[in-house]
Parts: C-alpha cells; sequence; structure tokens
C-alpha cells in the first residue's frame, strides 16, 4: 500500500539530538518499502536553518490557533515526541516511550505535553514494550484497543571492535586504567547517587567513566565525600564513534537507572560485546533476561559485587556471548516492519 506520511522528527533538530532523535533517524531510515514524504516540526519555525542537518529534506510546520498548517498533503500524521496536531482529516499515531513525566511530575510540562496530545485523539498508539504499556494503561486504561507495542531495534553501527581502532579514547579522555563506562543524563531516576557509593566501595584499580551529560553539584560533591575524584572521569557528550569505543573498552557498561520505558543502551551495549550490570527491574528482564548481571538499584553494596562479578574472565565470556545473542534479537528493520503494519490499519480505518 503506498502512503504518505508526516513524521514529526523534531528531536532530531536539537542542538545534541538524544534517544527520541534515534529512534527518529532509525525507523525512517529502515522505511525503505513505504512511499511516504517526511514533514518535519521545528518549533514552529524557530529554527528552520536546522534542517540542513537532516539527511534528506524537510518541511516546517506551524500552528494557527489549535490547526496545524502544513506545506504538503498526507495521509496520516506520526507523532514522536508528545505532539499531534488537532486536525481531522488525517490518521493519526503517536509513539509514547514512557509515562515517567507523569509519575515523576504530573503538573509539569512533559506531562501536559502528553496529555494534550492523547485529547487530540490518536487513531493508534505505539508503545514501547509491554513494560510501557502496562504502566500508560495505569494512567489512560481508556486507550488499551488502540495499543500496539513495537520494541526499537538496535542498529548495525554498534558492534565489536579491535582495541586498536579505539585506543585513541584512552589519551583523549585521559584514562589511565580499566574502567567501567556509563551513559545517559544524570536525572533523579538514572540513580547516580548509588552508582557513586557503590564504586566507592571497589578497591581495585579501575576507573568509572561518566558520558551523555553533566553531573550535578551534588553529585560532585558525593564524589568528594567518598573520596573517588581520581578515579570517576567526566567527559560529557560525546559523538557516536567515542560511545562506540567507550562501549567496546569498558570493564562493563553499567545501567543500574530506577526506572526505563525501554533500555536501548543495555542492548546497544550488549551489541559491542561488553558485559552489562543493570537494574534487575521489569523492562530489563523483558528485553534481556539472563543476560546481564542483576542488581538491586537501591543497595550500593549489591551493585558493588555486581561490579565486582564481571572483572572474572569467565563470567564476562558468558555474558559477552549471550548479550550478543539477545542485541540480535532486536532490529530496527523488524520496527519499521511492525510500524508500517499500523500505519496501513490507520490508513484503513480513517477511510472508512
Amino acid at each position: 500500500m503506498s502512503l504518505k506520511v508526516g513524521i514529526d522528527v523534531t528531536p532530531v533538530l536539537n542542538k545534541i539530538p538524544r534517544g527520541i532523535g534515534s529512534y527518529i533517524f532509525e525507523l525512517t531510515t529502515h522505511m525503505l518499502d513505504v512511499e511516504y514524504k517526511y514533514l518535519y516540526k521545528i518549533s514552529r519555525l524557530k529554527y528552520p536553518n536546522r534542517l540542513r542537518r537532516l539527511w534528506s529534506r524537510g518541511w516546517p510546520f506551524f500552528e494557527i490557533g489549535e490547526k496545524a498548517i502544513f506545506p504538503v498533503k498526507f495521509q496520516i500524521f506520526h507523532g514522536t515526541d508528545a505532539y499531534l496536531p488537532k486536525n481531522g482529516k488525517i490518521g493519526k499515531i503517536l509513539t509514547i516511550h514512557d509515562v515517567y513525566p507523569i509519575i515523576d511530575s504530573p503538573e509539569g510540562r512533559a506531562a501536559a505535553k502528553i496529555r494534550r496530545a492523547l485529547k487530540r485523539e490518536p487513531d493508534a498508539l505505539i508503545l514501547i514494550s509491554e513494560f510501557a504499556k502496562k504502566e500508560f494503561l495505569r494512567y489512560f486504561p481508556g486507550f488499551e484497543d488502540k495499543i500496539f507495542v513495537i520494541y526499537h531495534g538496535v542498529s548495525d553501527f554498534w558492534k565489536v571492535l579491535k582495541s586498536k581502532e579505539c585506543d585513541f579514547i584512552y589519551k583523549k579522555f585521559g584514562i589511565e586504567r580499566r574502567f567501567y563506562f556509563y551513559a545517559g543524563d544524570s536525572e533523579k531516576r538514572k540513580n547516580l547517587d548509588n552508582l557513586l557509593i557503590a564504586f566507592s566501595h571497589l578497591k581495585e584499580n579501575v576507573q568509572l567513566v561518566i558520558a551523555g551529560g553533566f553531573l550535578k553539584e551534588s553529585h560532585r560533591k558525593l564524589i568528594e565525600k567518598q573520596g573517588i575524584r581520581d578515579r570517576v572521569i567526566e567527559v560529557g557528550y560525546v559523538t557516536r564513534k567515542e560511545l562506540r569505543c567507550f562501549y567496546n573498552l569498558a570493564i562493563a557498561f553499567v545501567f543500574v537507572s530506577l526506572y526505563e520505558g525501554f533500555g536501548l543502551p543495555l542492548l546497544e551495549a550488549m551489541r559491542c560485546g561488553v558485559p552489562v550490570v543493570a537494574s534487575d527491574i521489569e523492562v530489563f528482564r523483558e528485553l534481556a533476561d539472563g543476560g546481564f548481571v542483576k542488581v538491586d538499584p537501591f543497595s550500593p553494596l549489591n551493585i558493588a559485587e555486581g561490579l565486582r562479578l564481571v572483572l572474572d574472565p569467565q563470567k564476562r565470556r558468558t555474558l559477552v556471548e549471550l548479550g550478543l545473542q539477545i542485541a540480535s534479537r532486536f532490529t530496527w528493520s523488524k520496527t519499521a516492519t511492525e510500524t508500517r503494519k499500523v500505519y496501513n490499519l490507520v490508513v484503513n480505518y480513517v477511510k472508512a
């Protein structure tokens, strides 16, 4: 079926695209068998020059009142970032990545965006895990019949490399020893306090590298208090190639979040052949049960035990093998195929 789909790619235009931006890029790249046109929402034309960052032509749009004004015609609008137009003559699909904004700050801006999008009557909702679906239905039970669970994929970009391809990392970032690796932001649910306390319990000659954002002042004070200032390296935002090398070189990737809707970094690390130490939470078990060292995210001592466990060579070999098998099940081609099915269902529903 030939389709014209407007896909909201606003997060790709952010100064530093994060997880949703990667989702949009991979989804559209792998949507090879559908005839569609990209439609780009860019904050009501605030940043038109950023369209140059896109991998093909984009069209900005804006709202007058609550009606969206589009420069091209299409059959379906796919909202990827808690936005849907109010326009009533097109099919509307909304991807919900998780409901953490509703949990963490129910009166906040992000939660309000989700509620507004849902009030604009989506024809279908895509949730990215069974756990995310269950959590969503706690707050919005009336949408159960419209939900489709479609997992993210893991790009072929994430792969095992030869060590010589990544040796530049040590000099560039001042890393002098073997290291554990964390990549992500520093918001509360990422649980960096307990990770730092856990790391302070390790007496081995190792370092902890933190990438993907900047620590809060409270984290830096905790590092000083725990006496690990010379063992923690904060590298901030890094390129994808640098991130891939960090995965490849690390003793283990450490992902001890209290709450996630999916867990893409966990699978990316596995594709790079690194052992993973991660929280024993429902969504991680759903994705990769048996393929990572499970730790209690509320217990620094238990996290420290998990970090020590992956120092054992035999344990590492077992985890790497299992991780590679698990990560291979998640492909963006599969994500695109399942998303196309939802497009087809929605366009037929709107025609009817």
